[in-house]
Parts: C-alpha cells; sequence; structure tokens
C-alpha cells in the first residue's frame, strides 16, 4: 500500500501511540503484552467501523480482509489460555484504542473507505512484528482480535442504547426520574456482579481491591470520559460497612426486563460482561445527568447516588449469600431460582 507523505506521518504516528500506552503501561506492570497491545488495536478497529452506517458488518467485513491480508484464519477452537478477556481491562484497552483513533481520523484526509485501509494495513503490520518478534501465533492473534473488537463494540452499543431504552420506556411510561433510571442501572449492575462472585474465573475484575470497586471504577470512567468533573466525592454518604444493606429493589425490578431483553437482542450471554456493559452505561447516563455546565443534578450528589445503588445491591446478595455459599453457577437452575427470591 503506497502512501503520501501525510498519511505516512499519521502510520508512524499511530503506531508510536500504541507502543507509548503499552510499553508505558507494561513498564509499570512488568512487561510488555502482546495482549494488551491487540485491546487496544481493536478499540481502533471500533471507532474506525463508526465512520459508517452499519458498524457492525463493516467489523465483520474488516475481519475477513485482515484475514486474507494475513494469508491466515482466525484460531476456531476453545480460546487459548493467553487470549482470555477481563471485560474491565477489555473497556479500558478499547478505549485507549479509541482516542488513538479519532487523533489519526480528524487529519485523515481521503474518504472513509481508503482510511479502513489504510488501518487494516496498519494492524497486518502489527500482527507480522508480533509473529515474528515474538513468536505469536497469527491465527490466536486474529481470535484475540475478533473476540475483543465485538466484545468492545457490544459494549459501546449497550452504553448508547440501553441507556436510551431505560430513559425512554421508564420515564415515559412510568414517570420515572432521570436519577431513577441511573440507579436502576447501576444497582442492576451491582447485583449481576453478586451473582457470580463465587465463581469468577481467576484475575477477573480483581485490581487488587473487592470486585465491586473495579466494576465502579468503570462506571467512574466512563462519566469522567464524558465530562464529570473528576474527584473524590463517589463514596460521599455511603454507609458503613456494619449498616444494613439497603439496595434500590424496585428500580432494579424494574429496569431488569429491559436489560435482561436488550442483552438478549444483542446475545450479550456472560454475567460478567452483561455487569461490567450495565456499569458503563450508567457512567454514559451518569454524564447526561452531572455533566455540562448546567447539569440536571449536581456531580457530588450524582456520583455518590450512582456509587450507592451499585455497592448496596452488591452487598446486598452478599450478605444472603456470603461468598463462601455456592450462589448462582452456570447451569445450576436450581441455584439460580433460591437467589431469585432474595436478590429482589
Amino acid at each position: 500500500m503506497d502512501f503520501s507523505d501525510g498519511k505516512a506521518i499519521l502510520a508512524a504516528r499511530l503506531q508510536e501511540q500504541v507502543f507509548d500506552i503499552v510499553v508505558n503501561d507494561g513498564a509499570q506492570a512488568g512487561g510488555f503484552s502482546v495482549h494488551d497491545m491487540v485491546q487496544v488495536l481493536a478499540g481502533i478497529m471500533i471507532e474506525s467501523v463508526f465512520l459508517f452506517d452499519e458498524p457492525d458488518a463493516v467489523l465483520t467485513a474488516s475481519h475477513t480482509k485482515l484475514e486474507r491480508l494475513l494469508n491466515a484464519s482466525a484460531f476456531d477452537g476453545t480460546m487459548p489460555d493467553w487470549c482470555q478477556l477481563d471485560p474491565a481491562t477489555l473497556d479500558w484497552r478499547t478505549e485507549q484504542g479509541r482516542l488513538i483513533a479519532r487523533n489519526i481520523i480528524d487529519e485523515w484526509p481521503d474518504c472513509p473507505f481508503t482510511y479502513m485501509d489504510f488501518m487494516l494495513f496498519s494492524l497486518h503490520n502489527f500482527m507480522v512484528q508480533w509473529a515474528e518478534n515474538h513468536n505469536v501465533p497469527r491465527a490466536e492473534a486474529l481470535r484475540l482480535l475478533r473476540e475483543a473488537s465485538l466484545r468492545g463494540l457490544a459494549f459501546e452499543v449497550t452504553a448508547q442504547e440501553l441507556c436510551l431504552e431505560v430513559i425512554d420506556r421508564q420515564m415515559t411510561e412510568k414517570g420515572w426520574t432521570i436519577a431513577d433510571c441511573l440507579c436502576g442501572l447501576s444497582g442492576y449492575a451491582g447485583q449481576a456482579l453478586a451473582e457470580l462472585h463465587e465463581t469468577l474465573p481467576g484475575g477477573m475484575l480483581n485490581n487488587g481491591d473487592d470486585p465491586v470497586d473495579t466494576l465502579m471504577h468503570v462506571m467512574a470512567q466512563e462519566a469522567v470520559r464524558l465530562g464529570v468533573p473528576a474527584g473524590s466525592e463517589w463514596r460521599l454518604g455511603l454507609a458503613a460497612n456494619d449498616c444494613p444493606a439497603d439496595p434500590p429493589v424496585e428500580l432494579i425490578r424494574g429496569v431488569l426486563p429491559i436489560v435482561q431483553g436488550f442483552f438478549g437482542n444483542i446475545r450479550m450471554h456472560e454475567p460478567l460482561y452483561r455487569a461490567v456493559a450495565c456499569a458503563k452505561a450508567a457512567g454514559r447516563m451518569l454524564a447526561v445527568v452531572a455533566s455540562g455546565e448546567m447539569p440536571d443534578m449536581p456531580p457530588m450528589i450524582a456520583k455518590p447516588l450512582a456509587a450507592m445503588a451499585m455497592t448496596e445491591a452488591y452487598r446486598a446478595l452478599n450478605a444472603t449469600f456470603p461468598p463462601s455459599y455456592p450462589r448462582v453457577k452456570r447451569g445450576d437452575n436450581a441455584a439460580r431460582s433460591r437467589a431469585s427470591v432474595h436478590k429482589i
């Protein structure tokens, strides 16, 4: 692929920014990670396909074209251990990639179609380097990129569409306030995480703190990214650990059929991904409520309100079924029925 001087500069900048992000983070975490870099590249793909009217179809076509460029097919079997994804980390890394893509797109001189060719050629070069320098199989790298980009796209679609659906149905038909919608979504995220805490895969949603803190961080970074002032008042006024849990039960019940129907439509079945997607959607709704010069609700009130709904829903189910109790495991309908009696 031939580049003009301007496009060659953009290609060099894209590669430099991706390496800067991953290498700088790797220096703190103990080394360079192809796994992290693939997730950043997935974010670049996700932002790129939003240039078109049907981003999901364009993403699928992009995967096919990249396979042709590499003369390889994505690994079609059980995901290798090194390809496993932590949804909270995936959201963070893909957002980093999306920011890089936005900077490149703003300066791209031609049409979106030539930009897509440029983007795929750049991804091809990364994967060729990994195969030569790090012995990363192309098939496995393609599989990881496909999984990361599809799941990252689902996160973004959830953040956009689920917020609108909850607001439209609950505020228009049920007379809810925007604060009710925010607490319902945030509370559902906390409850979904509590239901599978006992069965969380090793290392998932665990940065050294309680998993609910990592989930809250997903919500917080989405809100701050979209204009909510950063600050330390997220836990302002939250109940102490020795206080009885007080989840927003009626609000969670209200959003439950909407959320379950939405995730069924986009085929997001994993409870952990549902929890993270709802946390991201709650962060997006928080930005609607608490950003701008004249927000509907002051940030110092809206942020603790959303955090309270999430943590109290999480604490309530943990109090009923402590972590040592085998709560809800996949395929365990009896356990799911027992939990449903107590969780709401």
